[in-house]
């Protein structure tokens, strides 16, 4: 049998490729999506060098990191702190914040912002924060032209509400992205 390597020939060895190849044949769907996530994240995120060595990106000067969390059991603010811990290693200084304390009208002042919010129920923000999204969905929420911003959304399982307009994670994108 002869293995014909697509596209960039030599990218990968033929023992490489046979791994792949192995292992997609091996996966679902959603598994072969969260790989290919996984190493389109590691691409953009991470810098290789000759040596085979994987180097952080140089941290960007003059950026602030703001981490905000919404949580019911302390999962999200878990991983607040522990995403926190990693970015101060490599150089960052990141403000971490529940966003039921979160003052609403810093965001528009904020530059990188990461939300990291645990669903709740059918797919609601946590109690706590319901305050801030009711202000992000309403009229008074600042315009966040230059914000840069990204969300997690953590749940247990999927729900029935979690691909609604209303769940928690689709409000916030889609308001965070009209408001900038």
């Amino acid at each position: 049998m002869t293995v014909q390597l697509p596209l960039h020939e030599g990218a990968l060895s033929l023992e490489q490729w046979q791994l792949v190849e192995n292992l997609a044949q091996s996966l679902t769907p959603s598994q072969a999506r969260w790989i290919s996530g996984y190493f389109a994240g590691l691409d953009a995120g991470l810098l290789r060098s000759g040596d085979g060595e994987i180097e952080p990106l140089v941290v960007p000067q003059g950026r602030t990191l703001t981490i905000l969390y919404g949580t019911e059991t302390g999962n999200s603010r878990d991983l607040a702190k522990a995403l926190a811990a990693s970015a101060t290693e490599r150089g960052l200084t990141p403000k971490v914040s529940d966003l039921s304390d979160y003052k609403v009208r810093q965001l528009k002042d904020e530059q990188d912002v990461l939300f990291i919010v645990s669903t709740y129920g059918e797919g609601d923000p946590p109690q706590p924060s319901v305050a801030f999204f009711e202000f992000l969905e309403g009229p008074r929420a600042p315009k966040l032209e230059g914000v840069r911003f990204s969300v997690l959304a953590l749940g247990i399982r999927p729900t029935r509400n979690i691909a609604r307009p209303e769940s928690a994670s689709t409000a916030a994108s889609k308001n965070l992205a009209q408001a900038a």
